[in-house]
């Protein structure tokens, strides 16, 4: 499946201004040409979903998806009632593999070119989160938990899929200012989401080292977001 990105029920907050001259080239966290901070009138009032699920990518990268490892799972997420910490495991996976494509692609030089300090923050993202999904990918494999990520049955899968094609199809026509708007903006909204998963999911967990995975994507996110939330400052581009 080709896919491009998030999808949330948070509502993005407009931006109003983007900086002159900068963020120029094509490219997600690519080689930038820097830029002023001086404010430009900018695409007003589009409302953008992040649902509570993760930004789902280019389906350039759909062939990495999937299962990381072999052999039967023992134990199928799918199955598990709603407070079981294994029921969330596959979007939290899905969300990490996520992060580190849409990152990737962002500082692919022959992509798009970016602003310095964009492409630092999505070098930044691809590092981090394929740590966590390692690890993360380590503890399914040793306990045999299977995170394969599997949509919703009936209208809310087939809306989060519709969603995630057409948001991918708006960011893959964005021009370089606006692309890198929206994957900060996207970016903070998934983070948010994340965030408070891995605390809910903290809460109802018992597996010390599940804990701890949790525990490291928790604080690495909120880190992740904080430096997210400056950029936006800094582009004045909310939130």
């Amino acid at each position: 499946m080709l896919e491009f990105w998030p999808t949330g029920k948070h509502k993005c907050l407009s931006a109003a201004g983007a900086p002159t001259g900068g963020i120029a080239g094509g490219k997600t966290v690519g080689e930038g040409t820097g830029g002023t901070d001086g404010p430009t009138p900018f695409l007003k009032g589009r409302e953008m979903k992040a649902a509570p699920f993760s930004i789902a990518l280019l389906a350039t990268f759909a062939a990495m998806g999937g299962c990381h490892w072999g052999g039967k799972a023992a134990v199928s997420p799918a199955a598990a009632d709603a407070n079981n910490p294994l029921s969330v495991l596959p979007d939290m996976d899905k969300a990490h593999k996520n992060k580190v494509d849409f990152a990737w692609y962002v500082t692919a030089p022959i992509l798009r070119s970016v602003d310095p300090a964009v492409k630092v923050f999505a070098t930044k993202m691809e590092a981090d989160h394929k740590r966590l999904r390692g690890r993360l990918d380590e503890w399914a494999k040793k306990n045999r938990v299977d995170l394969t990520y599997a949509y919703a049955p009936g209208i809310e899968g087939t809306a989060l899929k519709s969603m995630e094609k057409m948001q991918g199809d708006l960011v893959q026509a964005d021009d370089n200012t606006t692309f890198q708007r929206d994957y900060l903006i996207l970016t903070w909204t998934d983070l948010d989401w994340q965030r408070n998963l891995a605390m809910a999911t903290i809460a109802k967990t018992q597996d010390a080292d599940l804990k701890a995975y949790l525990q490291d994507s928790l604080d690495t996110q909120t880190r992740e977001q904080a430096e997210c939330r400056a950029l936006l400052a800094k582009y004045k581009w909310g939130p």
